[in-house]
């Protein structure tokens, strides 16, 4: 029945436990991904600019290198194959993620015995932060899965000392570098390992460290020439800090059982260290280490998940046997009962906020939309959209006239807006602080319509998160030309968090 034997053989050899984890795991997906728009910030991000790549710079916004290019370019080829769809990045996270749980059991079960990898593979399933990054278009799940490879890769480097192996090492991390910039870490962990053991060849660990440097070289050089050290400073030095603590509280409170077993194992009188034991705490050490001095972000702490995961799954080997079934059952239980909010969340908002827009712009004959919303919302939009003549899109568009193609401009003078009659503007309250330069407008607008957002349940958890007890409400004003005046709405259009959206009709 089966073409390749050893495949069937592996397959065949897994536990029932992780195929019914991965089988329930997929219907979770399944059915989330059909209750939930794109609600983060950077799901939009990603998939505007995965729109702007598969059309050939004609719908969506251009990459501004807010991070490495490869999962935006990877949706866009899917857009390209299926058109611009929010279920995509999203079945990418799903498929991916299904990947990891079967990837974490194999090499616990490679390193360690088949139990504990049941026990780690179950862990890394039911945790809060597999239940968020699988159904998200967000890129954690898809650099995970590089994360673990260039691991268990080096891991495998380390046992047999051959040379494929260093050298798929550094395939993976340079995968990883061109999807997030915290791959970085990777380097540091390989090379702190491979030094700490002695067996390992350190002509090849070189190898593994430079390669990965060697083929980001070009991208940083493109980075650096259109958006300049100062533009990379300004993204990126004021978020350093010393949030070690903060990062703690996203492991326990989103993965609270492989943070407390993990613990559990380390303080045990009974455990079993070796070799493997200390290689996975040095990954956890060193990543931990690297992570606090960035600004925290939950999502930055998912790759310990699954590390935390394999060294919980070794506390059960020191205790008794009898206690096992029923610490680790409990543990499911208690960890979905947690998570049940983000299991049950619901929200189909950010199209609805574009759709109703959208009915209004036909409504009232108005060619132009302009927004004040996070990008995720704006993904919705079909309109095609305006180029400020202040934006950085524009100034490259000047050295590079193809980056303008099939767009409208925005400028001063004279303004896009002078033939029309109306101008439709939807605003997010998350934007308040700009709530003073643009009151003078919306108090000349006539109110449409006002929808609230509840965000999901994850982000209210983190204590961290400056938005958590923000109210997001949506609302449109029909803003007439005349009445509210077009220099004033031509300066509310070129400002940077707006954009503007052309509909022909």
């Amino acid at each position: 029945m089966w073409k390749d034997p050893l495949l069937a053989k592996k397959i065949n050899k897994i536990k029932y436990p992780v195929h019914i984890v991965v089988l329930a795991l997929l219907v979770f997906g399944i059915v989330k991904i059909n209750n939930v728009n794109l609600i983060d910030w950077d799901e939009g991000v990603f998939a505007l600019q995965a729109k702007w790549f598969a059309t050939g710079g004609v719908l969506g916004k251009p990459y501004n290198f807010q991070t490495p290019p490869l999962f935006p370019a990877i949706i866009a080829l899917f857009f390209k194959l299926f058109g611009p769809n929010d279920t995509i990045p999203r079945i990418i996270s799903l498929i991916v993620s299904l990947f990891t749980v079967y990837l974490v059991y194999f090499v616990t079960r490679r390193l360690y015995t088949e139990k504990e990898a049941v026990y780690a593979a179950l862990l890394t399933a039911v945790s809060e932060f597999m239940l968020f990054f699988s159904c998200s278009g967000l890129s954690e799940a898809f650099f995970l899965v590089l994360f673990l490879l260039s691991i268990f890769t080096f891991f495998t480097a380390l046992k047999k000392n051959l040379a494929r192996y260093y050298l798929l090492t550094s395939l993976w991390i340079t995968i990883a570098l061109y999807t997030k910039y915290s791959a970085v870490t990777l380097i540091f962990i390989i090379l702190i390992i491979g030094i700490i053991d002695k067996k390992s060849s350190k002509k090849w660990l070189a190898v593994s460290c430079l390669l990965p440097l060697i083929f980001y070289i070009p991208y940083l050089y493109i980075f650096i020439k259109l958006i300049g050290l100062p533009g990379l400073s300004s993204r990126h030095l004021h978020l350093l800090g010393f949030n070690h603590l903060k990062f703690l509280y996203y492991i326990f409170a989103f993965a609270p059982f492989a943070a407390l077993f993990t613990l559990g194992y380390l303080l045990s009188p009974f455990k079993k260290f070796n070799l493997d034991d200390q290689n996975i705490l040095t990954v956890l050490l060193v990543y931990f280490a690297a992570l606090g001095f960035y600004y925290p972000y939950f999502r930055l702490a998912y790759p310990l998940i699954p590390f935390l995961s394999i060294t919980a799954a070794r506390f059960f080997t020191s205790i008794n046997r009898r206690y096992r079934p029923p610490i680790i059952i409990v543990s499911i239980i208690i960890s979905l009962g947690l998570s049940l909010d983000t299991i049950t969340y619901k929200s189909h908002t950010p199209e609805t906020v574009a759709r109703v827009s959208q009915q209004y712009a036909r409504q009232y004959r108005t060619n132009y939309i302009m927004t004040l919303v996070p990008p995720n919302i704006d993904f919705y939009y079909s309109g095609l959209v305006v180029i400020p003549q202040t934006s950085d899109w524009y100034k490259i568009g000047r050295r590079f006239p193809g980056v303008l193609k099939g767009h409208k401009v925005l400028k001063e003078k004279p303004s896009l807006f002078e033939n029309q009659n109306s101008v439709l503007f939807v605003y997010s309250t998350i934007f308040d602080p700009l709530k003073e330069e643009i009151s003078s407008v919306i108090g000349k607008g006539k109110p449409l319509n006002e929808m609230e957002f509840i965000d999901a349940p994850i982000y209210y958890k983190d204590i961290f998160n400056p938005l958590r007890h923000k109210k997001q409400n949506y609302q449109l004003y029909l803003l007439e030309i005349e009445k509210t005046g077009l220099n004033q709405i031509n300066t509310i259009g070129l400002l940077p968090e707006v954009t503007v959206f052309f509909y022909k009709y």
